[in-house]
């Protein structure tokens, strides 16, 4: 999204942008040995929505940067710090992408678990209902920028679906369901 990447730009904005970058890298670094307990966290990442609200005037930036906050808060894992990864993971709080209107909904299944991978040129969402669970996975391949930035902004979505459907089609076996949607940049790739 060019707003976005416009917001960011902003040195007043960005500023903050490299405080949750921080707080991530703090969070997981498993050579941190004073560990920030569960309070000081969550005292940090109020901090830091304070901050905002002082510091950045337009209010779209500052809903963004507070979501941001709200990830690192919902990441539960990640591979950040494995040697030689080639594409960053996490493993998120489900309730993390839903909106509040999701969350109230009772028909809205939560997942068991949610997982985020970026790499070079590719973006994926597993979503899963039980631990141990079957599916099946998606490439999507969009041939233009727009259709890029369409399925952009519904690849959770579309992921999160996919597994509730195979869920339900899997009822009456021990596994759950379960769909990774892995979105293929190729327009930059065709660029090379």
């Amino acid at each position: 999204n060019t707003q976005v990447q416009e917001w960011l730009d902003q040195p007043r904005v960005a500023k903050h942008a490299v405080s949750i970058s921080d707080l991530f890298y703090e969070r997981f670094d498993p050579q941190n040995k004073s560990k920030m307990s569960e309070a000081d966290f969550a005292n940090k990442c109020q901090q830091l929505k304070e901050n905002f609200r002082l510091d950045v005037e337009n209010n779209e930036a500052q809903k963004l940067l507070c979501s941001m906050v709200n990830v690192v808060a919902s990441t539960l894992r990640t591979n950040l710090y494995m040697p030689q990864r080639y594409a960053l993971a996490m493993r998120l709080d489900p309730s993390v992408l839903f909106t509040q209107n999701e969350k109230n909904d009772a028909e809205k299944m939560p997942a068991y678990g949610t997982f985020f991978v970026y790499g070079r040129r590719f973006k994926g969402f597993h979503v899963r209902f039980k631990d141990i669970a079957r599916g099946g996975l998606r490439i999507v391949t969009p041939s233009t920028s727009e259709f890029l930035a369409l399925e952009q902004s519904r690849h959770f979505d579309e992921a999160y679906n996919l597994a509730h459907a195979q869920q339900l089609k899997n009822k009456d076996i021990p596994e759950g369901g379960s769909k990774a949607v892995i979105l293929l940049d190729v327009i930059s790739t065709s660029a090379l």
